[in-house]
């Protein structure tokens, strides 16, 4: 038998004697040792690891906290997804934007924490948008033109909250109200507005009907008509339960 260099038994503090075969087991001994020395000297590294040996506790614990290898593992992959999770959801760190006419009549904002995105810009300087995201704010159902005509033109428009107003693009020159027209909007009346109420309204018996709504939409879309700034969204899904009212008619639709 020789003296191994280096080995020591950590509990009797005296010099391991191996042979040549047995020094990488008795240094393996030792590491474990140093590393779980509550272990007795015949648990493997692996049971010390996990603590499975007689005699040990039911899981060892770290600063309160019962652990084993299935929670360790499992607050691995929990760090993992968190980590995910944080990324998806930071921000993203853009600059505001701007997009001049080509006839030099206006430039649209797009602010840097705007929920939608540029798509295309059309023929008739219509500037569309990806994107989908809730609106909420003041709507206002009641006619848009021909009131005194037969056939009338309705118009459903949401006066988005202010905070949300100033993450959308907008015109720069043509402020005041931003009015939002929203397409699609023959699933969403029916849905919102009582059906007596609406009855009235487009009989021409009640000048309009407004309240509070929040909608999932889609398709942004910023134009100028009639010199006037026009913003028009899709509509996707009610949201929110409705607010409704009796408003009278602003006289402020159309050209």
């Amino acid at each position: 038998m020789a003296l191994g260099a280096g080995l020591w038994d950590l509990r009797s503090r005296r010099p391991l004697l191996v042979g040549t075969r047995k020094r990488k087991a008795a240094a393996e001994q030792s590491r474990r040792l140093f590393a779980f020395p509550n272990a007795p000297l015949g648990a493997t590294r692996l049971e010390a690891a996990r603590g499975e040996y007689p005699g040990a506790a039911s899981s060892p614990t770290v600063r309160g906290m019962t652990i084993n290898h299935r929670t360790a593992r499992a607050s691995s992959g929990a760090a993992a997804l968190f980590m995910i999770h944080v990324a998806a959801t930071a921000p993203a760190c853009a600059a505001e934007q701007k997009i001049a006419l080509a006839d030099g009549a206006d430039t649209l904002i797009i602010p840097a924490n705007s929920p939608v995105r540029y798509q295309s810009t059309g023929k008739n300087d219509d500037i569309h948008f990806v994107g989908r995201f809730i609106l909420t704010g003041e709507f206002h159902y009641g006619c848009a033109s021909d009131c005194d005509d037969k056939q009338p033109s309705f118009e459903f428009v949401i006066a988005p909250d202010a905070d949300l107003k100033a993450r959308l693009p907008h015109w720069s020159q043509r402020t005041g109200d931003l009015r939002i027209s929203i397409d699609a909007s023959r699933r969403l009346v029916p849905a919102i507005i009582p059906r007596r109420r609406l009855a009235l309204v487009r009989a021409g018996k009640l000048d309009a009907v407004s309240g509070r709504v929040s909608i999932l939409v889609e398709n942004y879309t910023a134009d100028i008509e009639c010199d006037a700034p026009q913003y028009s969204v899709r509509f996707v899904a009610l949201v929110k339960p409705v607010q409704v009212a009796t408003a009278s008619n602003s006289g402020e639709f159309g050209c």
